[in-house]
């Protein structure tokens, strides 16, 4: 299972976004795999696709390949996000990616689809562990 980002999400849906053609090829591979998404992750989305066209390929996207919202068992504590917030408070991070990295911990069948380098280079899960990424 892999949880997708709102990064990715924006690259699928603007046809201007430079890692569209990345985004896309990602998702060749990875389209039989089963992609969930998040409310933090829908509400960054919706944030960064603010026109009527661009919410409506969201939309398009997101039934195209079949995504579906995370089951409740999979959201983190909220405690726990914010505690990890509070780590990795000089990196800037913000909710999503704190709210994504603690999420991997509930099942160890998960790992996020991503293109921000933190989360290969300074993000660690709370128990220490690297962040298991569906793309490297």
């Amino acid at each position: 299972m892999i949880f997708v980002d709102s990064n990715v999400l924006v690259a699928l849906v603007d046809p201007h976004d430079a890692l569209r053609d990345r985004a896309a090829a990602d998702m060749r591979m990875l389209r039989s795999k089963p992609l969930l998404l998040t409310w933090p992750v829908l509400t960054e989305s919706l944030h960064f696709l603010r026109t009527a066209p661009l919410r409506l390929a969201l939309d398009q996207v997101i039934a195209a390949f079949a995504m579906k919202l995370a089951e409740p068992n999979l959201s983190p504590p909220l405690h726990d996000v914010l505690l990890w917030l509070r780590r990795y408070k000089d990196h800037r991070p913000d909710f999503t990616d704190a709210y994504l990295v603690n999420a991997t911990l509930l099942d160890r069948k998960l790992s996020v689809w991503t293109y921000d380098s933190e989360f290969s280079t300074i993000w660690r899960r709370p128990d220490g562990s690297a962040v298991p990424l569906a793309v490297k």
